[in-house]
């Protein structure tokens, strides 16, 4: 009928660092949709984080049956939610405006920079919930069936950096299986968004390309980046969009926090 299942992840909050639950992974069968499964998935799934008082984040489009179902489940399992901000999808085929050519950017095999990049953003920055992996995460995704790579992009006069993960999966559509580039995590001051086409650029050179169109690639979260900038280094909304929310029990709280960088999932 359906499933629904949750993951570890350690996020970075100010000077502290919070483990917690990544729920996604919800699906029913279009045979039994309207009937209360979601409803009752979310119901046994929440109430075992809740007992082990795991704090979560979640995902959910608007004003669907998802979010509606999300909704009404942690608080009757006891915990408290925070909004955590509206994520939209952008697509991005070319750049624009707004290259600073004194990022250089390079794809590199030491994703253990992610967790001293967590730390120096989460100090900058405590309206975010940073994404800090811990070496059974990044050891997870790097032998995780679709392939990924991780960017880092430093800049050459401020020592400034950031990197993004970009990763090719495969996405089944009504028209068919599509393959699709994804750059779906970036670890980035929102101040430092000429970044972006550097980190972009190397994410649409990451696999080898066939045709005369440059290729698309796909960024399901970049919040905390002013829109009006986005659009002027070439990213376009697709209308894709998720709502972001932490849920927690009685001993965890995140005063402050916004957004995060963890991938839409």
């Amino acid at each position: 009928m359906g499933f629904a299942g949750a993951t570890a992840r350690r996020l970075r909050h100010g000077a502290g660092d919070i483990y917690a639950a990544i729920v996604s992974f919800v699906a029913v069968h279009p045979d039994w949709r309207g009937q209360g499964a979601a409803t009752g998935m979310y119901r046994i799934l929440v109430q075992a984080l809740a007992e082990r008082e795991i704090p979560v984040i979640t995902y959910a489009m608007p004003a669907t049956a998802g979010e509606r179902a999300l909704l009404k489940a942690y608080p009757a399992a006891g915990f408290r939610i925070q909004p955590l901000g509206t994520y939209s999808n952008y697509a991005f085929a070319r750049g624009g405006d707004g290259t600073d050519e004194q990022w250089r950017g390079y794809f590199s095999e030491d994703a253990a920079v992610l967790s001293s990049l967590a730390e120096e953003l989460a100090d900058e920055d405590t309206t975010g919930l940073w994404s800090g992996p811990t070496q059974p995460q990044l050891e997870h995704y790097f032998t995780d069936p679709r392939p990924r790579k991780l960017i880092l992009v430093e800049h050459a006069s401020t020592g400034h950096r950031g990197g993004g993960f970009v990763l090719r999966s495969e996405l089944r559509t009504p028209d068919g299986v599509v393959t699709v580039t994804t750059l779906d995590s970036v670890w980035l001051q929102s101040a430092a968004i000429t970044a972006l086409p550097c980190l972009l650029r190397l994410a649409a050179a990451a696999w080898p390309h066939s045709g005369t169109a440059p290729p698309v690639v796909m960024c399901p979260n970049l919040s905390g980046f002013d829109p009006s900038a986005l659009r002027s280094i070439g990213l376009r909304k697709t209308g894709g969009q998720f709502c972001g929310y932490f849920c927690s029990t009685g001993r965890q709280s995140c005063p402050g926090a916004e957004r995060t960088n963890l991938e839409i999932v």
